[in-house]
């Protein structure tokens, strides 16, 4: 039984790991994105970069948006195994 704990943490640590990353990746393509649309006027990219914020990135890291919050299912199948 312990064993399998030990194997569950390390899927879910690893699970988080996976979507740390994926968020980094989604935001710093949304910012890139900003970036082209505001064109090369430095003042249009200061207001582009001015309106992102830490709740949209925190909300990816949650599952929102374009994430998925898949630690509810992993514990599921896990449950289902014991």
């Amino acid at each position: 039984m312990l064993f399998l704990c030990d194997i569950l943490s390390t899927f879910v640590s690893f699970r988080g790991v996976v979507q740390l990353f994926n968020s980094v990746k989604i935001q710093q393509k949304t910012i890139q994105d900003k970036l082209r649309e505001a064109g090369p006027l430095e003042r249009k990219r200061e207001k582009a970069l001015k309106s992102l914020n830490k709740t949209d990135f925190l909300e990816l890291l949650k599952g929102g948006k374009h994430g998925k919050g898949e630690v509810i299912d992993i514990f599921l199948i896990f449950e289902t195994m014991i």
